[in-house]
């Protein structure tokens, strides 16, 4: 299955660090129904609103493998308040 950056409020490389270049591939072993895709977030002293990043998912293979969630939405917490 492949997952890639699909918008969000966050900033690639002022917020977080880039992702891999883009789709990048998640691999399941039989039975597995989740994956924890890591995001390094990039800290700074501006007092600003939380922030999310989308994550697209597609391509699952076999093709008759079904995602039920196409997309996941991480948020960025802001702790400068």
């Amino acid at each position: 299955m492949s997952y890639a950056y699909a918008g969000g409020t966050a900033t690639s490389g002022t917020d977080y660090t880039a992702l891999p270049a883009m789709p990048t591939t998640l691999t399941f072993a039989a039975g597995e129904t989740s994956k924890t895709i890591d995001v390094t977030v990039l800290g700074d002293t501006l007092s600003e609103s939380s922030e999310t990043i989308v994550i697209a998912l597609s391509s699952p293979t076999p093709s008759y493998t079904s995602i039920l969630t196409s997309s996941g939405t991480g948020t960025i917490v802001d702790d400068d308040r």
